[in-house]
């Protein structure tokens, strides 16, 4: 479902005849990141690569080794999250 919530906003929009618009996606893992750029290239938003939490500053992003990719991802450790990669983390 990696982009679905901008494709849903921007269908919205286009339905409405909402001519200005903003949309924003979050996502703070690399391959994640690579496929919502290959999957959102006709569509205008604009990308947070942070995760966003209570601080600012590098964490643990806990990911599944077999599919990196995954939903479940988490800054939350959880026991099906065997690996981890450091990134930026930001507030709103």
């Amino acid at each position: 479902n990696i982009g679905d919530h901008i494709i849903k906003f921007n269908s919205i929009c286009k339905k409405y005849k909402i001519l200005k618009y903003s949309i924003f996606g979050v996502e703070p893992h690399l391959p994640s990141i690579k496929r919502l750029k290959t999957r959102l290239k006709k569509i205008n938003y604009k990308l947070i690569n942070k995760s966003l939490g209570d601080k600012k500053g590098k964490v643990n992003f806990f990911i599944e080794k077999k599919n990196v990719i995954s939903g479940r991802n988490s800054v939350f450790k959880h026991f099906y999250l065997d690996k981890f990669v450091k990134i930026e983390q930001t507030t709103i």
